[in-house]
């Protein structure tokens, strides 16, 4: 690979680590500008919904955020082995990245309840993302297990493996309720999707500190 090649992998995985932080920091700005907004119950993309001061901005930031996704992912395709567990995840990480540069352009409703045509589209793309993405980590691990220099990451790849597994199920149940009633586990449903999330970047960052590391090591060999 030319140094030209690797100087752009290595900012495309850049992205993909700063990226949590910069989310992080812009969905809590975004947040404090609603005093009726509640990180425990609301949605991040509540933020975004028809009526809202800056919804603009918010679904800008969704799309953009999830550009920085799908150049990670380029990323991974150039830094992976080549298997079929590789090719299947990183598709997948891709599918999951780029239906949410999409999802941006349509704002959900107000509770995210889908009762219109862009707010429907929001949800339906949202939930074909959660399940694309959600074998991701074993399939990236099936891919690189039998290397040595990646040795211990298994450890962290099932325990996030688990967990975003019983969150998607925890987040679906209270996205479901929301159109049942206001029950219990709908007033959890932004702590569930900012846990699941929160798992993904975890898991996103070691990955991308991981492959920094191996390309750096391998780089100072040749």
């Amino acid at each position: 690979m030319q140094p030209r090649d690797q100087f752009w992998v290595r900012l495309l995985l850049w992205g993909g680590i700063l990226l949590p932080v910069v989310d992080l920091t812009l969905i809590a700005i975004f947040a404090a500008q609603h005093p009726d907004y509640s990180h425990i119950r609301h949605l991040m993309s509540e933020l975004g919904e028809r009526g809202r001061p800056w919804a603009g901005w918010v679904n800008l930031w969704f799309s953009a955020g999830s550009l920085l996704l799908v150049g990670f992912g380029l990323a991974m395709a150039a830094s992976l082995p080549r298997s079929g567990s590789s090719l299947a995840g990183v598709s997948l990480f891709m599918m999951w990245a780029m239906l949410g540069v999409v999802c941006g352009f349509f704002p959900c409703d107000p509770g995210c309840r889908g009762e219109t045509f862009t707010g429907w589209m929001h949800l339906a793309l949202g939930e074909i993302g959660a399940f694309s993405i959600l074998p991701v980590p074993a399939l990236i691990w099936l891919a690189v297990r039998h290397d040595p220099r990646w040795r211990g990451f298994g450890w962290l790849t099932w325990p996030v493996q688990i967990l975003v597994v019983l969150l998607s199920l925890a987040l679906a149940a209270a996205a479901y309720e929301a159109y049942v009633a206001d029950q219990s586990l709908r007033e959890l449903a932004g702590l569930f999707q900012r846990l699941c999330w929160g798992v993904y970047y975890v898991w996103i960052a070691a990955l991308g500190i991981k492959l920094l590391q191996i390309r750096r090591s391998t780089a100072a060999k040749c």
